[in-house]
């Protein structure tokens, strides 16, 4: 009985059917509508999402480009301080060689003095056992010369 249906009333059919067929185009088109929405919506996600992480890396970067300043400063300050530690050291050596010449020359005098002393007191010693021996020789001679005259 259809085939009847349709032959008697085959623009109604027709118009059903692209009724039907308008329908699920426009449900179609609604869901790309839904579909496209919803993909520029996480298109608009992703593009906040990428200028967010852009600020944030150029933050970071900046932020890093300031530490390695600060470092080659502070590396540039450390060589200058490396460099005035050598300095020091090395006229902290040429002291102590100084020092140590002046200690050894220091005790070189001081035995030289020493046995100059020694000598001197031998010398003073020889010349009082001189003096002694010439007083004792005036002394004797004198007493002589005393007896003599007590004996005239």
């Amino acid at each position: 009985m259809r085939d009847s249906e349709e032959e008697q009333f085959p623009q109604f059919n027709s118009s059903v059917a692209a009724r039907i067929l308008f329908d699920k185009s426009a449900k179609s088109l609604e869901d790309a509508r839904v579909e496209n929405s919803e993909l520029r919506e996480e298109l608009q996600n992703l593009r906040s999402g990428v200028e967010f992480n852009a600020k944030a890396h150029a933050m970071e970067t900046a932020e890093l480009q300031r530490s390695l300043q600060a470092l080659k400063v502070e590396r540039n300050e450390a060589r200058g301080l490396q460099s005035e530690l050598e300095m020091k050291k090395s006229e902290c050596n040429h002291w102590q060689q100084t020092c140590t010449k002046l200690e050894q020359e220091f005790h070189k005098q001081n035995e030289d003095h020493k046995e100059a002393l020694v000598s001197a007191r031998k010398e003073a010693r020889l010349e009082s056992e001189k003096r002694e021996l010439a007083l004792r020789e005036a002394l004797s001679a004198s007493r002589e010369a005393g007896d003599m005259k007590v004996d005239q």
